[in-house]
This record gives structure tokens, sequence and C-alpha cells, in this order.
């Protein structure tokens, strides 16, 4: 299984990130792979989740992803996460299927054909005809994605 590791990147949302992305990083059972990447204050962070790994960055998205590579190895499976994820779910292709569970093993095998990304999308039919995973090089920004 892969070792990878969850990287939230946040600005000035510490409710938002607790509601959203924790949430749904507690009902998957991933945090224990999460680290928390922070663009302002820390302090209202802490205050709410003290458990959490945290690491102060620059404020920006382009500056956040740069420190989140900067701060784990090169070669390390990261998966990239915003901070208001109310959901986060997988389209099951061999099944016709959107899919709520075996989050880690979806990941575990999108890194086995890194990099992968995810789409907001809703409509589950949207890539019925395609392979589950497929490079897209040129899509690497969104809510999440895997490098």
């Amino acid at each position: 299984m892969a070792d990878f590791v969850i990287a939230v990147r946040t600005y000035k949302r510490a409710e938002l990130f607790q509601r959203a992305t924790l949430r749904v990083l507690r009902e998957a059972g991933l945090t224990d792979r999460l680290y928390v990447f922070v663009g302002s204050e820390i302090e209202d962070y802490r205050a709410r989740e003290p458990d959490l790994r945290y690491v102060t960055v620059p404020a920006g998205g382009a500056n956040a992803i740069r420190a989140i590579c900067d701060h784990f190895p090169r070669g390390q499976p990261i998966v990239f996460l915003d901070d208001d994820l109310e959901e986060w779910f997988w389209y099951d292709v061999s099944a016709n299927l959107v899919r709520h569970d075996r989050l880690t093993e979806f990941l575990t095998e999108g890194f086995e054909h890194a990099p992968f990304t995810f789409k907001s999308m809703t409509n589950k039919h949207w890539m019925r005809s395609l392979p589950p995973f497929r490079p897209t090089y040129a899509t690497m920004a969104g809510c999440y994605f895997g490098a």
C-alpha cells in the first residue's frame, strides 16, 4: 500500500476546515495521514484541534502547494486537499457506481498510476467510458489531487 500523506492547505478558515474537510477525513479514517498547512495565524486552528500536525506556509494557493512539496521528501505521494470539502467520493467505473467507501484503497491505486486528479463534478456518468485512471497532466488544478 502506498505510504501517502494528506496535505490540507487552508487560510483563515479554521471553523470551515473543522466542519468540512476534517470531518470527511475523520469519517474515512484518514486523519493519521493528515498535515495541515496554514497560510494565516495558526492559533485558531490549534485551539480547535490541538492534536493535528500544523505547518505554517506563506499565504496563497501556489505558495502553499510549493511549501507542501518542499516539506516532504522528493517522491513522497501527497494527496492535496482544500479546507472546504464537504463530501469525498469516487466513481467505480466497473460497477457504474459512486462510492464513499474504500478511499484509502482508491488513493493507493491512484498513486500506482500517478499523477492523478479528481474533478469537482457530481454527474456520475461523465467518465463512464474512460478507464478508472489515466494521466491528466493538464488538469492538476482542483480542490483535490494526488502527485
